[in-house]
């Protein structure tokens, strides 16, 4: 990894967990001690006007807004390019799950039902579903919903939409 990605890392976690240890540092990049203490002094210089150190830690100074690499804005792009790794995201996989939901070919959406959901959004009104629940034996009935807007979710390097209510 790069060096301004370790800085990158730092000023990510900071502001995403609220503090950077050395230890995370030299998890996410498996360095040594002391080079994970040098990033963590050199995340410290480059950012003074929003990283402080307390004790053995490195965290947002108080009202410190996030540099735009590290703003929520950029962590929802670096999710959507599948970058959910701690090196893009200053967050480690225990910390932040990510379920990554892919449409079925076998059960394409029946004609019309996009436009026919995209419309119920637009003017919020509800739907009539034929929902079938994944326990055996259960049977299609009938649900009224309220779409609230459409889920990206990733087929084979595309994106299908599905909706949330």
């Amino acid at each position: 990894m790069s060096y301004l990605q370790t800085i990158q890392f730092i000023v990510k976690r900071a502001f995403r967990r609220g503090y950077c240890l050395r230890k995370d540092v030299r998890r996410a990049f498996e360095l040594t001690e002391s080079t994970a203490t040098r990033r963590m002094s050199d995340a410290l210089a480059r950012h003074a006007d929003v990283l402080v150190r307390r004790s053995l830690r490195v965290e947002p100074k108080p009202q410190a807004e996030a540099p735009a690499f590290a703003s929520d804005v950029e962590l929802l792009k670096d999710l959507d390019r599948g970058y959910a790794f701690p090196s893009a995201t200053g967050l480690f996989e225990d910390e932040l799950p990510i379920n990554r939901v892919r449409w079925l070919e076998c059960t394409p959406p029946t004609p019309g039902s996009l436009s026919l959901l995209t419309r119920a959004i637009i003017e919020r009104r509800q739907v009539r579903i034929t929902y079938v629940g994944v326990r055996e034996r259960e049977e299609p009935e009938f649900r009224q919903v309220l779409p609230l807007g459409l889920d990206q979710m990733a087929t084979s390097g595309a994106s299908s939409p599905s909706t949330s209510t």
